[in-house]
């Protein structure tokens, strides 16, 4: 491994991190390759690159010595388990920023002020919600004790402090709500996955700015047996989604590639067009 912020494996496992720099030819070629972690294991679950170049990295430890820096949200492993983390490099390995996080990151973006948006799964207890966050009840299962599976999405700003954090379910007949993948509209997070219950369905969820309330919630496919939605993408006010569904009666548009489904699960792709009203609401296009 070339000039690293580690250059040996730390732990039983550890996180990788390799950057490929234009070779002034057209191509890219590595231009250095770390290692990420502490003296136990690792997963690299996400990883962004804000307009500055900063690389922004979330993932889980089981580490009591992953690096983090004296400005870290959370600067200690208090779980007897793996808990979260987030990290941001240069362009030259250096560590700018290192913290542990309260519950495993499963998916991050970033805006162009250099702030870290975070999703993952928790429940509500124990779990840090800022002043003013939307925040609803907890749901419990019919026994009154089984607690429902619910998701958070929280902000680390530039300044590695935690902005707004919330704890959030959609309502009583999801059995299980997943956000897969989070991306970011402006400063307006959003988070698309799917969510199993008396129907299952793929969703895509859009929270106002300070994390207040929602926005928008798109139910983008239902099928009662099988779907899947991870990738989203923000380009040019247009929000781009894609996964993979059992459903026949997904809704294609005009001049679709394929108009209908196939033999097995199908892929899909949707695109979303922001509105005319402030905060723009979502529609299809």
């Amino acid at each position: 491994m070339q000039s690293s912020v580690a250059n040996t494996l730390d732990g039983q496992r550890d996180g990788v991190v390799s950057y490929f720099a234009p070779d002034g030819t057209g191509g890219y070629s590595l231009a250095w390759s770390s290692y990420l972690g502490g003296s136990e294991g690792e997963d690299i679950r996400a990883l962004a690159v804000d307009s500055s170049g900063t690389i922004h990295i979330g993932g889980r430890t089981g580490s009591s010595d992953f690096p983090v820096t004296g400005d870290a949200y959370q600067a200690n492993n208090d779980a007897s388990n793996s808990i979260g983390f987030v990290a941001r490099l240069t362009t030259d390995a250096e560590l700018m920023y290192g913290s542990y996080f309260p519950r495993s990151v499963r998916d991050i973006a970033v805006d162009d002020e250099g702030s870290t948006y975070l999703i993952g799964n928790t429940g509500r207890e124990g779990f840090p919600i800022t002043e003013g966050a939307f925040a609803p009840p907890e749901i419990f299962s019919e026994d009154g004790v089984t607690r429902r599976n619910g998701n958070y999405i929280s902000k680390i700003d530039s300044l590695g402090d935690l902005e707004h954090s919330s704890w959030y379910q959609v309502n009583e007949d999801v059995f299980q709500l997943v956000g897969t993948a989070v991306s970011v509209d402006g400063t307006r997070p959003i988070v698309t996955g799917w969510q199993s219950g008396s129907v299952g369905s793929a969703h895509l969820l859009r929270f106002a700015e300070d994390f207040s309330g929602l926005l928008d919630h798109v139910i983008v496919d239902i099928d009662n047996s099988s779907n899947w939605m991870s990738p989203s993408n923000v380009i040019d006010g247009q929000i781009y989604v894609a996964g993979y569904t059992n459903s026949s009666d997904f809704e294609t548009t005009p001049g679709a590639l394929h108009p209908t489904k196939n033999i097995g699960a199908d892929g899909y792709i949707k695109k979303y067009s922001f509105g005319e009203l402030l905060p723009p609401t979502i529609s299809r296009e």
